[in-house]
């Protein structure tokens, strides 16, 4: 530092003032607000252990005045006199002071400090500015040498009462016994109290003796006053004191790290005192240099995937990946407060590679496709977000999913769950990049985001662990609950692909799951409704009550698996099953005609007793399938 400690320690409040504003000029607000209370937090345990120190001292006098007896023996008075004046040493309390502060585990605190964050991002530079020994030695040296002038008022005040006791001695000698003296330890509540209050001292000695006597305690509660002065202040520039060497060591550092850092074009963004931990981030400057870069690199990305020229889309796209990587702090950065560099990144990323991977599937080029996909699904790190991309990710799993069934390649498809996997371990170390998850407000509605969001990976897992018998690493339960809505979702982007298989059939038996459970569950709220519609428009005027009919004379009716009508009724419908492993179901009546689902063998199709021939002589039967789903089916397929 540039003045001596001794300097340092003269006007500790306006350098205690200055230290703040130095934080505040050159830190972030919540850094300094957290430096300035580590520092009252800290000075306040280590004024607790002093204030420890004194309070034993006090009771402990308290105990020697009160236990003192009213006439005491020649042995009573001279082991009161020992333990007074040990009580009061000033050398011990000197040393115990010492003690109390624990400027040496103060010291070692610092050292921890420094190799804790010597271990963070960038942590070297703490190790290349931290304060050597001999300034910890100087800051001792500066707080004792205060109480040392506060142990030279105490020893003062030592002196005379030793002078008095032996004016005492005297007199005692003369007088006999009748000048019984005692000490008090109750003045002030501080460490000793006022000496030697003897009740009636003047009235039983002569002229000289009281002259003798007034003089001496005259001196005694001079230099006592002196000493309870000097005491009150020492407690309170000590507390000063602290404030400003926590400030000054711990402070010191983090600015001139952080001075560093900028150096770097980062700064300090949150300082946490409690288990010695930052996070950094870059500086104003050079965030809009990295957003026009970012915003150049992305743009360039976009257009060659627009262009179709997918190779040049993925060169470019993973040396904007490998640079962004390179630099962890430029990773986390948030690009106009919403999406993380690394996130856009990989994005972008991610994107080049499906738009590519997907142009090679449509040509029929499978090795190839199902090559690439295998070595994208084993180097993805972070989620992507499907409103961030031109095509839902679902498109390329399901198809990844789709040629590893073809090929009996099962334990290649455990590449999405070792993906979701490395996703998990970062969640629970909290080490999600901002864009990888719609930011929520509650747990809940996370999770719900989650599984809307990623539910390809989750129906895929629920597909390997139920049908294939792969063990995937979920425990019972564990696996999250798709609603109708999102397995509906998947459903259209599987049958848009046109190839049915074992995940095909999955799916449907998922939703038609789904929905008899929603069904049942739900099925006399809506007959309820359904009888109250059919009561009549007057109905309208009075819904409530009307419902409130519908459902209590529903309430007693035995309740088959089909509300049309009774268990007869139901098995009067025309129920039939196709002949192969699986058939589609169409819009229309022709083999050019859109699927709108597909069926299993072991499915029940309704008849909706109606019967089409198409060009070519072939009769269509329209059916509903067991998820609800109308549309007609050869009756080439159908037994």
């Amino acid at each position: 530092m540039a003045m001596k400690i001794e300097q340092f320690f003269r006007d500790t409040q306006l350098e205690i003032d200055h230290m703040k504003k130095d934080l505040q000029a050159n830190l972030q607000p919540n850094v300094t607000e957290e430096l300035l209370l580590f520092a009252k937090h800290q000075t306040g345990l280590m004024m607790d252990s002093v204030w420890q120190n004194i309070g034993w001292r006090y009771n402990q006098l308290q105990d020697l005045d009160a236990y003192f007896p009213e006439n005491p023996s020649a042995e009573q008075q001279q082991e009161y006199r020992k333990n007074f004046f040990r009580l009061t040493d000033p050398g011990s309390i000197s040393n115990d002071l010492k003690k109390a502060l624990k400027l040496d585990d103060f010291e070692l605190e610092y050292w921890h400090f420094i190799n804790t964050m010597e271990q963070k991002e960038y942590g070297a530079i703490f190790k290349r500015y931290e304060y050597p020994e001999d300034f910890f030695a100087a800051i001792k040296k500066g707080i004792f040498n205060h109480i040392e002038a506060l142990v030279g008022a105490l020893q003062r005040y030592a002196e005379a009462l030793g002078k008095h006791a032996l004016i005492l001695k005297e007199m005692k000698a003369s007088q006999g016994e009748k000048a019984i003296i005692k000490g008090s330890a109750t003045a002030l509540g501080l460490l000793v109290g006022l000496p030697f209050v003897g009740a009636g001292v003047g009235a039983l000695l002569g002229g000289n003796d009281r002259s003798k006597i007034a003089d001496s305690l005259g001196t005694i509660s001079k230099d006592w006053n002196t000493y309870e002065q000097q005491l009150h202040q020492f407690l309170n520039r000590l507390e000063e004191h602290l404030e400003l060497a926590i400030l000054a060591v711990y402070g010191g550092t983090i600015l001139r790290v952080n001075e560093q850092l900028k150096t770097l074009n980062l700064q300090i963004q949150n300082l946490a005192m409690d288990d010695y931990g930052y996070i950094l981030e870059l500086t104003p400057d050079e965030r809009l240099n990295i957003y026009e870069w970012v915003r150049e690199a992305t743009a360039g990305i976009q257009s060659l995937i627009k262009q179709g020229r997918f190779q040049e889309a993925i060169q470019v796209a993973n040396k904007f990946h490998a640079a962004v990587k390179k630099h962890p702090v430029v990773g986390r950065d948030r690009i106009e407060g919403k999406l993380s560099t690394l996130y856009i990144a990989h994005q972008h990323t991610f994107m080049a590679y499906e738009e590519a991977l997907l142009t090679e599937y449509r040509n029929g080029h499978m090795d190839s496709f199902y090559q690439m996909a295998k070595q994208l699904l084993g180097e993805l790190y972070l989620l992507v977000n499907n409103k961030h991309l031109y095509t839902v990710q679902e498109e390329l799993l399901f198809r990844f999913l789709k040629e590893a069934l073809k090929r009996k390649q099962h334990e290649d498809i455990k590449l999405t769950t070792e993906y979701t996997k490395r996703v998990e371990e970062r969640m629970e170390k909290y080490q999600l990049y901002a864009g990888e998850l719609t930011e929520r407000s509650t747990p809940e509605e996370l999770a719900l985001q989650f599984n809307d969001d990623y539910k390809g990976y989750i129906a895929i897992e629920q597909f390997m662990e139920e049908v294939l018998g792969m063990d995937v690493g979920e425990s019972e339960g564990d696996n999250p609950i798709l609603t109708r809505k999102q397995w509906k979702q998947l459903i259209e982007i599987d049958a848009s692909i046109g190839q049915v298989d074992a995940f095909t059939v999955f799916l449907r038996k998922k939703l038609w799951k789904y929905a008899g459970r929603k069904f049942n569950k739900h099925k006399r709220k809506i007959a309820a409704t359904a009888a109250a519609i059919m009561i009549g428009v007057t109905g309208l005027q009075y819904g409530d009550d009307v419902y409130s009919y519908g459902s209590n004379k529903l309430a007693s009716v035995e309740w088959t698996a089909w509300i049309g009508g009774s268990e007869e009724q139901a098995q009067a419908k025309e129920v039939f099953q196709i002949n192969t492993d699986y058939g589609n179901i169409r819009k229309d009546a022709s083999l050019d005609a859109q699927i709108v689902t597909v069926v299993s063998r072991d499915m029940d199709l309704v008849s909706l007793l109606e019967i089409r021939t198409d060009g070519e002589g072939r009769e269509w039967y329209l059916v509903e399938a067991p998820d609800g789903v109308q549309g007609w089916i050869s009756s080439g397929i159908v037994e």
